[in-house]
């Protein structure tokens, strides 16, 4: 699989800073119920893993995949890295410029809009992201486009003072050496704790197989932070 980073299209679906970026809070995080967004960047691909040794922490650790600097001590060891994208959104309930991390279910539903003559970029409408855990992990999210509105000025004024460049630094793939170095520290952690942990053992390394956004939602729970009816 050809590992990218990046802006990319949202066709795009192959294998394939001025600003701080500010705190936690600059995260939207996904409530169960209805999340009404307007997107207003095109979506920032990155690629992660979920490293999982015996001893650590129930969801796991995020590791960013280094592949596409050359190699991945995590790829290496036979883990598959999952797509991810970073989208730049205006909040509805608080009218605030987010920052929403979004798994392949909700890019692709927000895609079939995108790709639909109908409704086509998604400057020209809302779009809420339903979220309802007692559907299960098939329809965990639902992307359900508003009808087309202009953005108002206020809304051009937000897109205007937060632009793309720290999305872009976010969705950057980190060195090998860096990789390396996170998941020296993360030994060093459970170590700390009184456990042992070999991560060359099959029980140490655990492949991500899952590809549900409630897999999702599960693992990023304390991050800061589908589909089309058809889909």
């Amino acid at each position: 699989m050809a590992i990218k980073n990046g802006e990319v299209n949202w066709t795009d679906v192959s294998g394939g800073e001025k600003k701080s970026g500010g705190g936690k809070d600059t995260f939207m995080r996904l409530m169960p119920g209805s999340n009404i967004v307007r997107v207003v960047t095109l979506p920032f691909q990155y690629n992660q893993h979920r490293y999982s040794p015996d001893g650590g922490k129930k969801y796991g650790y995020r590791v960013n995949c280094s592949m596409a600097n050359g190699s991945c001590p995590l790829c290496e060891k036979g883990d598959k890295p999952k797509r991810r994208w970073y989208l730049g959104v205006i909040d509805r309930k608080t009218n605030m410029y987010k920052i929403l991390d979004i798994g392949y279910g909700v890019f692709k539903g927000i895609s079939s809009y995108v790709k639909d003559e109908s409704w086509g970029d998604t400057n020209r409408y809302d779009v809420d992201l339903l979220t309802d855990p007692n559907n299960g992990p098939m329809a965990y999210y639902t992307v359900v486009c508003k009808p087309p509105k202009p953005l108002s000025a206020g809304d051009l004024q937000i897109k205007a003072e937060n632009d793309v460049e720290d999305l872009a630094r976010r969705a950057q793939a980190p060195t090998p050496e860096k990789v390396a170095e996170k998941l020296r520290a993360i030994q060093e952690e459970i170590a700390a704790s009184g456990h042992q942990s070999n991560d060359d053992s099959p029980s140490g390394l655990e492949t991500a197989v899952s590809s549900t956004e409630e897999d999702d939602d599960n693992f990023f729970k304390d991050y800061d932070k589908t589909k089309k009816a058809s889909f």
